[in-house]
C-alpha cells in the first residue's frame, strides 16, 4: 500500500507541475 500511495503522490505532483508549466506558458 505504501508503494502505491507514494506512486500516486508522485504522479499527482508531476501532473500538478505540468499544469502549472502549461498555464504559465499558455
Amino acid at each position: 500500500m505504501e508503494v502505491l500511495t507514494k506512486g500516486a503522490g508522485a504522479i499527482m505532483a508531476a501532473f500538478t507541475l505540468i499544469l502549472l508549466f502549461l498555464s504559465l506558458h499558455a
